[in-house]
């Protein structure tokens, strides 16, 4: 008993010192919809951020530089030596698995992989990880002593770098350059999204001015000339829509007639993407025309989150499924499969994410 006193005066005494911004009301809607693994991870902690929250800043994140690093945090060992596989996860198209779960499918801890070693590695205090699609960055999240925070591992020389992002944002998702970090809050109780962009050059966070109201849960993502997608999916009266913004300004520069869901949304010609709509009263991930919307193929039954669907060329698709990736072509026929390994459990499909080899 003595020694749980004693964690939870440390950790209140860390999170008191710090200026960190908190917005309740998002906070709320975001733990709403974060996934079952991070709900048993915090579940611990969760008297400990609410007294916390009283002593932090209501304002919201205005743009900003990088936080300090804070004084007697426990040693983090990011890039340990346990790995999984002697290679990758090789798939077509010159892709290969870059991060998965396990092992437990509630504990904390996620696999990446690191371009410069080669081989999967494991950080154990992870809630969250996202290897850049180039390059040798690693986004973590990572839960230590009763808080979140967010960093930057430099595969190159092992070095971390904590980041300003909000914590109850998004999860956050990296441009097609692999230069950039995007997140949101979609705070319906305003009626309105904020867009959060990290530049890992000048290590700043700016708000983009969005002027899109937000009626339920709304997001953003990457599209794949550097411009944003911002999602509000429309409720019973309301249709979905979606504004293709400037990523500085804010400026809505056209809309699109189908709603995408991740930066590798669209076929190389851009012809074509990847759309979730409604397909007799079900909601399914399908194929549409790019230019108007309208429903082309469906995909195969298992493929149910169209943020874990990779158009990789005009005639192929890489769709990950609960235990496999699955290759599909453009007609929507799976053509065929690439299973995952036995070290990566089986849980949400967006924590596993592919990336270039």
């Amino acid at each position: 008993m003595i020694d749980l006193e004693n964690e939870v005066r440390e950790a209140l005494t860390d999170l008191a010192n710090q200026s960190r911004p908190v917005n309740l009301a998002s906070s709320a809607i975001h733990r709403a919809r974060v996934t079952r693994r991070r709900q048993v991870a915090l579940s611990g902690i969760a008297v400990i951020a609410l007294i916390a929250a009283i002593v932090v800043p209501l304002s919201r994140l205005q743009p900003t530089t990088d936080r300090a690093p804070i004084a007697g945090k426990p040693a983090i060992t990011t890039v340990p030596a346990r790995s999984v596989t002697k290679g990758a996860v090789e798939l077509p198209g010159g892709w290969i698995l870059g991060s998965g779960s396990g092992p437990g499918s509630l504990s904390v801890g996620m696999w990446y992989w690191d371009r410069v070693r080669k081989a999967y590695r494991w950080s154990d205090k992870a809630g969250s990880v996202a290897p850049a699609p180039h390059g040798d960055l690693v986004y973590q999240e990572l839960l230590i002593s009763g808080q979140r925070d967010q960093q930057l591992l430099d595969l190159k020389t092992s070095k971390t770098r904590d980041i300003a992002l909000p914590s109850d944002g998004g999860p956050p998702v990296w441009d097609p350059t692999g230069t950039k970090l995007l997140t949101w809050l979609d705070d319906v109780a305003l009626g309105r999204i904020q867009v959060f962009v990290y530049d890992t050059a000048t290590h700043q966070t700016n708000a983009v001015p969005i002027a899109m109201g937000c009626s339920a849960e709304c997001d953003a993502t990457w599209l794949p000339d550097g411009t944003i997608s911002v999602v509000s999916p429309g409720q019973t009266g309301v249709p979905a829509r979606a504004d293709v913004v400037d990523s500085g300004t804010g400026q809505v520069l056209r809309q699109l007639n189908f709603v995408p869901r991740s930066a590798y949304a669209f076929s190389p010609s851009r012809t074509e993407a990847i759309a979730q709509v409604l397909v007799n009263g079900v909601t399914k991930v399908c194929i549409v025309d790019a230019a108007t919307g309208r429903v082309l193929h469906q995909l195969p039954g298992e493929a149910t989150d169209p943020r874990t669907v990779y158009w990789v060329g005009d005639n192929e698709i890489l769709a990950v499924v609960h235990g496999a990736v699955l290759v599909v072509n453009s007609n929507g026929d799976q053509v065929g499969q690439v299973k995952w390994p036995t070290e990566f459990t089986d849980t949400e499909l967006p924590n596993y994410q592919l990336i270039r080899s």
